[in-house]
């Protein structure tokens, strides 16, 4: 089963459930930061210093240390969630996100990220939507969910190898460019470059070339630049 044939499913659960053994930990974080950046508007102040924390912490940028330090303050108490002592929404997504465990963040975080819909949002910027989303809207959101989940991962085995040859020096700038702005619009601008080195792999190339949402973790953009 291809990439495109994975994004079948209903759930990102149900995939990582089958299949999240063999995805890297940093990429299960990216996943299920990821999910939580498409809701941004419904994170206040501290949940959203969680999301970055994670972030830091699957590309190596922050300590372990800072990890543990960031964790304690930032994520709820395990008493708290477990006897719904919190009335906050956002704090199981925040537990769950903060979760030691790589898989479970990405298993469960989406779906509480989900929940959060049912609420008008804190944090609206321009163009939020301001109202409590519709089911429908909801499993639009969950279909990107997985979308998003197939395009870190690449699929039930992992992403198909690239050839070093294509990764010219155009090439890795344009993709550390694209990593480090979050600019996936110009994925298809990497298509083009890697072509123009040579590359002819339908997966590689139809995967810049397809729409639907990105996020860092891009398994395409993590191949060129060497990172798992």
């Amino acid at each position: 089963m291809d990439e495109s044939g994975w994004c079948q499913a209903e759930l990102p659960y149900y995939l990582l459930r089958k299949y999240g053994k063999g995805v890297s930990g940093r990429k299960l974080r990216l996943f299920a930061a990821a999910c939580c950046r498409r809701l941004w508007g419904h994170l206040p102040d501290d949940r959203r210093r969680a999301v970055e924390l994670v972030e830091g912490y699957a590309d190596g940028e922050v300590t372990a240390r800072q990890w543990r330090d960031g964790r304690r303050t930032l994520r709820p108490a395990d008493e708290v969630i477990v006897n719904g002592e919190d009335d906050d929404p956002t704090a199981i997504v925040a537990w769950y996100l903060l979760s030691s465990r790589p898989l479970e963040a990405a298993m469960y975080t989406p779906q509480n990220a989900v929940s959060l819909t049912h609420f008008p949002p804190p944090n609206p910027a321009p163009g939020d939507r301001t109202r409590p989303w519709t089911e429908r809207q909801r499993r639009v959101e969950r279909a990107a969910q997985v979308a998003l989940l197939c395009g870190i991962a690449g699929g039930p085995t992992g992403p198909p190898a690239l050839d070093p040859v294509w990764c010219t020096p155009a090439v890795v700038a344009l993709a550390a460019h694209i990593y480090a702005e979050r600019a996936f619009e110009r994925l298809p601008e990497l298509a083009d470059a890697l072509a123009d080195a040579g590359c002819a792999d339908a997966a590689v190339l139809g995967h810049c070339r397809r729409p639907g949402p990105r996020a860092r973790g891009c398994w395409v953009v993590d191949r060129v630049l060497g990172r798992d």
